[in-house]
């Protein structure tokens, strides 16, 4: 996965349509759109990048707001370092955009699941995503040939086609689907997302 060529520190800092380090207090979005998140029930702890968010796997997450940076994009690269303690419960979800409008979770035995308007779905095997460690994950989608990729600390792990025409939209929520159900368990650190597929 290329694009860690043009990180600071690990992390891209350029030509994001929402970035969210997590480190802070009021869960910032720094890409410059204002997609401020409100954190509930959620602590800072030590992240692979400076600090990040520790989630309980129960009633915890952050709510981004609407996202309408990323509404009608047509291609979008999503990221983000975890380090989730189980890999048991099914949909741990790392970020989801309204109905699936985009969405990267973990599923029960280790599966990472990406979706972008709940009509293509794309997962990885089981075993993909272990527990007590910190893994790199980015999902890619080329419009140009309409294929979505899955990566995990750099490697490519799968590919498959992708019939979505542009994204959705809907509430940003971190680490939960709709601030009511399939929280994360585990720590979140330094989620990005741009509006063109990044290999």
């Amino acid at each position: 996965y290329k694009a860690v060529d043009n990180y600071v520190g690990g992390v891209n800092m350029t030509n994001n349509l929402g970035l969210w380090h997590l480190n802070d207090n009021d869960t910032s979005d720094t890409s410059g759109n204002g997609n401020k998140g409100t954190a509930t029930g959620t602590t800072i702890t030590a992240g692979k990048i400076g600090k990040a968010r520790q989630f309980s796997g129960s009633g915890e997450f952050v709510n981004s707001g609407a996202f309408t940076s990323v509404d009608g994009a047509s291609g979008v690269t999503g990221e983000a370092w975890i380090y989730p303690t189980t890999t048991s419960p099914t949909n741990q979800e790392i970020f989801v955009k309204g109905t699936n409008a985009l969405l990267m979770r973990v599923d029960s035995g280790g599966v990472l699941m990406v979706c972008v308007n709940n009509t293509t779905c794309l997962s990885t095997s089981s075993g993909a995503i272990v527990a007590n460690q910190w893994q790199h994950i980015a999902y890619s989608w080329d419009t140009i040939t309409d294929t979505s990729y899955i990566y995990i600390n750099g490697a490519l792990v799968t590919s498959g086609q992708e019939v979505t025409t542009t994204i959705g939209t809907g509430t940003m929520y971190l680490a939960s689907w709709a601030g009511s159900s399939e929280y994360f368990n585990g720590k979140i650190d330094e989620i990005k997302v741009f509006d063109y597929a990044r290999t």
